[in-house]
């Protein structure tokens, strides 16, 4: 029965190998001859081909190689290889124990200073006097009690009443002394700057920075030649 091309081939490279040097100029050739071919342009690379057939390719690498017989390693290096996996397990145990205890460590420092912030936390609150006739109280309690709605509601209008007042008051003066004691009056307060209301005021007041500005320093004057006099 005639042989087929390939099993003559597969027959040739069978006697091949048993010659280690022809068979070493055998692999040169063909690597030679694969290098022509693909300078020639005969056989593409995987980059240049389109995306499904490097799909096929691919898939046909994988099933050769499920395909390759394991080679069994020689005695002398499976030996060699195992000493060198019992020392990178030992150089492994020794890192996860450091990391362990580096993070044990971590996590007792921050405890502490977690318990130390919320000892310190507890200490102020416990020191701090809660004035009851201060602003922030009076509108908490405002809030709180009962008849809220109507009591919030009266404090509003009388808020906007109020600002609505000082304007009208502002503008319609044309006197730049007044205007300045009603800034100074109004804007330059130690209980506006206490509880952030500065700069709300400022803007429903329709009161520019400059003026304010003014009016503070004149006022830190006038209380410097107080203390001076006294």
């Amino acid at each position: 029965m005639p042989l087929f091309g390939a099993e003559r081939s597969r027959i040739y490279r069978e006697k091949m190998k048993q010659n280690p040097a022809k068979y070493q100029e055998y692999l040169q050739l063909e690597r030679k001859r694969y290098g022509k071919k693909k300078e020639d342009g005969n056989v593409k690379v995987i980059g240049d081909v389109s995306k499904r057939e490097r799909r096929r390719r691919r898939r046909y690498w994988r099933e050769m190689k499920k395909k390759q017989p394991l080679v069994p390693p020689s005695p002398s290096s499976s030996s060699h290889l195992t000493e060198k996996k019992k020392l990178g397990r030992k150089r492994v145990k020794r890192e996860k124990s450091r990391t362990y205890r580096k993070m044990q460590n971590l996590e007792e420092q921050l405890n502490i200073q977690n318990n130390e912030k919320l000892r310190k936390r507890l200490y102020r609150a416990n020191q701090k006097h809660i004035d009851p006739n201060s602003p922030r109280t009076k509108v908490k309690l405002i809030f709180k009690g009962p008849n809220s709605a109507e009591k919030a509601n009266k404090m509003l209008l009388f808020h906007n009443v109020l600002l609505e007042g000082i304007k009208k008051k502002y503008k319609l003066n044309k006197s730049e002394k007044t205007k300045q004691l009603i800034t100074k009056g109004v804007l330059c307060n130690q209980l506006l700057k206490k509880y952030r209301l500065q700069k709300y005021a400022k803007t429903s007041l329709e009161i520019t920075q400059r003026r304010i500005k003014v009016a503070d320093q004149n006022f830190s004057l006038t209380r410097k030649t107080q203390k001076t006099l006294k």
